[in-house]
């Protein structure tokens, strides 16, 4: 019984302030605050990590200290110290755990420590709180004021400044130094604390910031499969209640963090179908106007044509033909524009259907990834529950519940995903194709413009270039003659 008590009281400790599962959270009580620190230090407290910039900063019951090249100290509110060292992660505790047996049962106030990898030094305060010292593998009662406990992944370490301790499994006693960084590189709890950290730094939208809670829970489920090494059995059982509850909690953290992207998919959809819609309105407006440029060409080129059947003259009869023949041309070409934007208003009717179509799929797969969220997050209530209970079979099937209904929410994304790929692709195509067209006639005009231009500038080149000679043979000759009259002249 007493074993139970304290299996219930430590889910406490791993799941405290961490949202635990789907709606049920517990709340936060300070119960320490940051009296010094150097370098870097980041507290976990629930979803949020938070870097110590300031003395005073506040710490929770069920929060975790993580240290890199740098150390911080805590004081709690009954004046105990506790010291943390560069590269390491610990958690800290405190509540009351019901010991005894029957009508004899009572309660007591405990303080309980963890250290996951690296280093810490704690003296005891002015309460009568029982203090507990933990790592993966053991467990020390502390009976004395001062204590440094460490972990460096295969060993537990313990040195005594004063006072005693009571022991469960195996520590090796005496001074040691900081386990230090190579350790915390082999911590799985340290790197998924460092990788969860950066996640939620990084998470700005919705869907990241739900991807960055599935993160933060990570961390717990390694804490749990770290303290199922340990030599108390109350310890091992209670890590592999936590790590049910723990993968229930994620499969709803995963199932959310799919809805959210379900739900960007469903609004990437309703964006591809207004501009679908514009763009169809767009391309019936222009093949309306083709048709009645072309009706208008039309009506001119058998204008035209009646003109020049009416025409006597035969040289004005001819001149007409021409006008009518271009008018007849002008009328083919605009014809053929007319059905060519005919053609594109029904291919954007098309896209716009298609994007229609889209747009309903993602908000029925929206739908189904919300409530499939809902069931996930259900089953890790009913797994923390299970857990709190004691009850492992219980939460192991809440835990696959919920993995299931997360299943059912990522499937529920990609078909969500698959819609809009298909639309955002046809949008893509329609505009490339309209870009090399626009950018295909920019080019002809130019260059017709410029051939032009250039025959043109040729033409008066050669022009300027034969009245010039004509002008320099007709100064030559007036010269010449004018030289033989004024050489013949003085002889007659």
């Amino acid at each position: 019984m007493k074993h139970k008590n304290y299996l219930r009281c430590f889910i406490f400790t791993l799941f405290a302030g961490l949202f635990i599962v789907g709606t049920q959270a517990y709340a936060a009580t300070q119960i320490a605050k940051v009296t010094s620190f150097k370098g870097d230090v980041v507290i976990q407290a629930g979803t949020k990590f938070i870097s110590v910039k300031q003395i005073g900063q506040p710490v929770n019951t069920g929060d975790r200290i993580q240290t890199k090249k740098g150390e911080v100290e805590l004081t709690f509110n009954d004046g105990a110290v506790l010291k943390v060292r560069p590269f390491t992660n610990t958690s800290v505790d405190e509540r009351e755990e019901k010991s005894g047996f029957w009508i004899f049962k009572t309660k007591k106030p405990v303080r309980r420590l963890t250290c996951f990898v690296g280093k810490m030094r704690f003296k005891s305060g002015s309460s009568k709180r029982e203090n507990y010292l933990q790592t993966p593998t053991s467990v020390c009662a502390l009976r004395g004021s001062d204590a440094a406990v460490g972990y460096n992944n295969i060993d537990s370490l313990l040195n005594m400044y004063q006072g005693e301790a009571a022991v469960t499994g195996k520590f090796l006693k005496g001074f040691f130094a900081d386990p230090g960084v190579s350790a915390a590189d082999k911590s799985a709890v340290y790197k998924s604390l460092s990788t969860a950290h950066e996640t939620v730094q990084k998470a700005k939208t919705p869907a990241a910031l739900a991807k960055a809670k599935v993160k933060a829970l990570e961390v717990v489920k390694e804490a749990s499969k770290e303290l199922s090494k340990n030599a108390d059995p109350a310890v091992k059982e209670q890590a592999q209640l936590a790590g049910a509850a723990a993968d229930a909690s994620i499969a709803a953290a995963k199932a959310r963090a799919a809805a959210e992207e379900t739900k960007n998919a469903k609004e990437d959809a309703a964006k591809a179908k207004e501009k679908a819609e514009k763009e169809k309105q767009q391309a019936e407006e222009e093949a309306e106007k083709a048709k009645e440029e072309a009706e208008k060409a039309k009506e001119e080129a058998a204008k035209a044509r009646e003109e020049a059947a009416k025409a006597k003259d035969k040289a004005e009869k001819e001149k007409l033909e021409v006008v009518a023949k271009e008018a007849e041309e002008n009328a083919k070409k605009a014809e053929a524009e007319a059905k060519k934007a005919e053609a594109e208003a029904k291919k954007a009717e098309a896209d716009a259907n298609k994007a229609a179509g889209a747009e309903k799929k993602a908000a029925e797969a929206e739908k189904k990834a919300d409530q499939a969220a809902d069931d996930a997050e259900a089953a890790a209530d009913e797994g923390a529950k299970a857990a709190d209970a004691g009850d492992l079979a219980g939460a192991e099937k809440a835990a696959k519940d919920a993995e299931k209904a997360a299943d059912d929410a990522a499937d529920a994304k990609e078909e969500a995903s698959d819609a809009v790929k298909d639309v955002v692709t046809t949008t893509a195509e329609t505009t490339a194709e309209t870009t090399a067209e626009t950018t295909s006639e920019t080019t002809s005009e130019t260059t017709s413009e410029t051939t032009s231009e250039t025959t043109a500038a040729t033409t008066t080149a050669a022009t300027t270039t034969s009245t010039s000679s004509t002008t320099s043979t007709t100064s030559t000759t007036t010269t010449t003659t004018t030289s033989k009259e004024t050489t013949v002249s003085p002889s007659s």
